[in-house]
Formats: C-alpha cells, sequence, structure tokens
C-alpha cells in the first residue's frame, strides 16, 4: 500500500474539485479529518462512495454512494463546517 503526501492528496482531488474547495478539504485534513473515496466495482450503479469526517465535520460525517465522483467530492467538501 502506498501512502500520498498532503500535496498529492491536493493534486488528486484538484483534479475534481476549485482550488477553493480542495483548500476546505485539506484544511479538513489538516485538523485530524478523514477522506475515504471508494470505487466499488461489483456495483452495477452508483459505484463512488466518498466519506469526510472527523477534522472540520465537527460531529458530523458525510457519507454519500453515487454515480459521479465528481458531484460526491463537491457535496461532502460544501458540508465541511470550517
Amino acid at each position: 500500500m502506498t501512502e500520498l503526501t498532503n500535496s498529492e492528496v491536493a493534486q488528486l482531488i484538484g483534479a475534481f474539485l476549485s482550488e477553493a474547495e480542495v483548500g476546505k478539504v485539506m484544511s479538513h485534513i489538516g485538523q485530524g479529518g478523514s477522506l475515504l473515496i471508494k470505487y466499488d466495482g461489483k456495483r452495477s450503479d452508483e459505484n463512488w462512495t466518498v466519506v469526510l469526517s472527523d477534522g472540520l465535520m465537527n460531529d458530523d460525517f458525510f457519507r454519500q454512494d453515487g454515480a459521479s465522483v465528481l458531484e460526491l467530492l463537491k457535496k461532502g467538501a460544501s458540508e465541511i463546517t470550517g
């Protein structure tokens, strides 16, 4: 298993999100938050899952399945409260 640096994570999610959204997600991660992006090839639809927890999510978390990782990341970034 390969670990990504913060810079590599920012570059990866930057392919989907605006600079401001990347900043929000990276701030969330910097505050001890988690970001999980999962693709499940066994599902016929809604193959993607995005989870954001801890960090700037306070006592909340975001978890959603969908067909578009772009839409899920944008929704998740909009849920970050900090």
